[in-house]
């Protein structure tokens, strides 16, 4: 039997999973604005952490 604890870790580790399926969607593909096309790798690095804790307001947010 799985308890709160358990629910809550995998909770996390799928949550994590899809932020990180879309944060390097988002690094590679996503970010297509002016400022930062053709700009270092360094700078889509640092974009990776935001855009992994933060994709459900990524994805919500997008323009179509």
């Amino acid at each position: 039997m799985l308890t709160v604890a358990n629910w809550i870790a995998y909770g996390l580790g799928v949550y994590g999973l899809i932020g990180l399926i879309f944060a390097l969607w988002f690094v590679i593909l996503g970010v297509r604005e002016a400022p930062i096309e053709g700009k270092a790798v360094i700078l889509r690095l640092m974009l990776m952490p935001g855009a992994l804790l933060l994709w459900p307001l990524l994805i919500l947010g997008r323009k179509s």
